[in-house]
Order: C-alpha cells, then structure tokens, then sequence
C-alpha cells in the first residue's frame, strides 16, 4: 500500500489538484486517515467550500450493505431496480462531495459494495455518478496500520491514501485559537498533537471557545477542567497565572473591541499585545480591533494596523484581504505595506 503523510493545507491542495486538473474518469477517490480531532472532516468542507460544492456526509460504521446500494424490489414489468439512498441519488443529479466517513470502522460488507461504486463512479443500477462530482473517504487511524487487513488490497489500489499529520504553525493560523491557548502550547507543545498524554487540536479549539465566554465574566474553569482534564488543567492554570496576562489584553482586543488595561502597560508589553493580535485576529474578529483602534486615536492606532495588515495579507483570503485593509485604510495613510502573495 502506498500512503503519504501530508499536513492539512497539503491535503486541501491535493483535493484541489485533483479536481480541477483531473478527468473524473481518472481521479482516484482520497482516502484521510488520522487520529480523532485532528481536521480530517474539517479539511473536507474546507474542499467543499473552495469547489463551491455541498457534502454529503454517509458515515459508514454500523452500515449494511443494501444501505449502500439499494434493496431489490419488484417491478410491475415483473424486472428488478433497487431503491438507492436519498443521498447517492443525489451526487448523479448534481455535483456535490460524496464524504464517506469511518470507513476503517465499517464491516467487510459495507466495503464490499463501496468497492463496486468507487470503481465504475456509478451505483448498482447503472446510473452514474455526475462528472462535478468528488469523491473523498476518511478513517480514524487509531490502531496505526493495523486497519489494512481489513480492507482488501485491491480496494486500496484504487484509492489515493494520505495520512493527516499535524501542523501547529497551520492550525494556529487556520483555526484563530484564543490567544492564552497559543500562547500556552508555544511553551508546551507536548500538550497538543499525536504524543502520549497530548490533547487534539480539536479539544483545544472548545478550550478557546471556553476561553471566550471567560473574557465575557463568566466563570468556566470547571468547564476548562472537563476539557483538559486534570494535570492539563494544573498546567494550563500555572502558566496563566504566572505568563499570560498579556495574551488575556489581546484576547480582550479581539472578543471584545476594547481593553481597560491598555494605557497602563510599558511600551515593549504593548509592542507584544500588539504582535499577538496580529497574529490572533480574524475576519470576524477584525471588526474589533477596528473598534480599539479608533478609540486609541494615536501612534499606537498606526502601529497596530501596520501589524494587522501584514498579517492579513499572508494569511486572508484575497477578497477576505480586500475588505480589511479597507476597514484598515484610514489608519495606515502614507504607509507602504509589503504583503504575502
């Protein structure tokens, strides 16, 4: 078998390749395999989304065969056809992407009859899948290789098998975590990722949203405990009390469009608060440092858009980036910006 190690973005370009570049006739269906929580679902509706595509998102674990490709039933000219599932009836009347998920926890049978779909992009009755259509598969990889004996050898042939290796560097821009859990796993990455004790980056991302309602005075460390559990959570905790009052004023920036602290903190602190905001916003969240950044009215306005909008420019969208340095303009006159591609 032949299997790749490809970061998210990789994966989401792989994607992309295929589909704009490939005959139909000719792409092999991508199967993801990974550790629970690390975005294999998620890099698929990101696909959906750059292909202007809906999902339709089968889960194959505890399916039957006849789910997949219909039960017989008697016509009156005394022939067969077979009743398909609403949602393969869909990808041959319409583009979309077919998402078939847990398919290393599927039973043999199930596998058998995705086999004969995957194969002629066609269901039992012959009609065809329409050419927009992708086709993308994903598995928890839990039990490392053990999953290829379950599946037969020439099934996999006709796949393109990509394992979803983590990217902390990607994740933090890609996902705008809460500043305090960037800055926590900065210092302590052994408590993000595939190592043992570590958490999934999907765990953290309910941290951040924990972290949000936190900024909004309610009180949620027993929240935070449920998520980290203990030892994370004794750690998280220490290094918040003792390192992470400047991240809590970005964080207050970004939530909430103000920060009360801001004029009694030295230069070189507000030189970071700047920086980790920069590196923190989001489209969403641009709104906000608008909103600080008017109520500032001086050099520190400047500054701080000049970091935003640098930062915006290498990792917006192109109209995502359009429309902040728009909203930025009046803060960054007689500025010139160098920006990512």
């Amino acid at each position: 078998m032949i299997k790749s190690k490809l970061t998210f973005r990789q994966i989401l370009q792989l994607l992309e390749l295929q589909y704009f570049h490939v005959q139909p006739e000719d792409r092999l269906p991508v199967l993801v395999v990974g550790r629970r929580g690390f975005g294999k679902s998620a890099v698929v509706r990101a696909f959906a989304r750059k292909v202007n595509l809906p999902v339709l998102d089968i889960r194959l674990a505890g399916w039957e065969p006849q789910d997949l490709q219909g039960v017989p039933k008697l016509n009156d000219s005394g022939s067969f056809s077979y009743a398909q599932y609403e949602k393969l009836l869909e990808v041959t009347e319409r583009p979309a992407v077919l998402f078939f998920d847990e398919v290393l926890q599927a039973d043999p049978g199930p596998i058998k009859a995705l086999f004969r779909i995957l194969l002629d992009r066609e269901l039992l009755d012959g009609t065809k899948f329409h050419p927009g259509t992708a086709v993308v598969l994903a598995g928890n990889d839990s039990q490392k290789d053990n999953w290829v004996v379950s599946l037969k050898e020439a099934f996999l042939d006709r796949l393109m098998v990509v394992e979803l290796v983590f990217n902390f560097q990607e994740w933090v821009e890609d996902t705008r975590p809460h500043p305090l859990v960037v800055g926590f796993l900065r210092a302590h990455q052994e408590y993000i990722g595939d190592k043992d004790g570590a958490l999934s980056p999907r765990r953290w991302t309910r941290v951040s949203e924990a972290l949000v309602l936190e900024g909004k005075g309610i009180q949620v460390d027993l929240l935070l405990r449920g998520l980290l559990g203990d030892d994370v959570f004794s750690a998280f905790s220490k290094w918040k009390a003792e390192r992470g009052r400047l991240f809590s004023v970005a964080a207050s920036i970004l939530h909430t469009g103000s920060c009360s602290s801001w004029g009694s903190l030295p230069q070189a602190e507000k030189l970071e608060v700047v920086n980790l905001v920069a590196e923190g916003v989001s489209p969403q969240q641009l709104d906000n440092v608008v909103k600080f950044l008017e109520e500032l009215n001086d050099e520190w306005s400047s500054v701080t858009a000049i970091a935003v909008a640098e930062r915006v420019g290498k990792n917006f969208s192109a109209i995502e980036c359009f429309m902040a340095l728009d909203k930025l303009r009046k803060f960054l006159k007689g500025v010139e910006l160098e920006l990512g591609s």
